[in-house]
């Protein structure tokens, strides 16, 4: 098996953090809106926000620990700290 290269561990790391953070104002947007809908009593704000925003964040939190998985067995620093072990 190859040895994973850093430009593969750097690119795989890059984006993680470009889905993660995606995923993240995905998520807030998402409880934002609700909460909105909350004290707006407005339950189609809520229905919205729910319909509309959910898929996209479940969808982005699995790719993002999908790339966090694969990092793992791409970033060299860890693994040299587990051979020192």
């Amino acid at each position: 098996m190859t040895q994973p290269t850093a430009l593969s561990s750097r690119l795989i790391r890059s984006l993680f953090v470009f889905v993660f953070s995606l995923f993240l104002i995905t998520g807030f947007v998402l409880v934002f809106a609700q909460i909105i809908g909350l004290f707006a009593t407005s339950p189609t704000l809520v229905t919205w926000a729910s319909s509309t925003l959910n898929a996209p964040a479940v969808v982005l939190a699995s790719i993002s620990g999908i790339l966090a998985f694969i990092y793992t067995y791409t970033d060299k620093s860890a693994t040299s700290a587990d051979e020192e072990e």
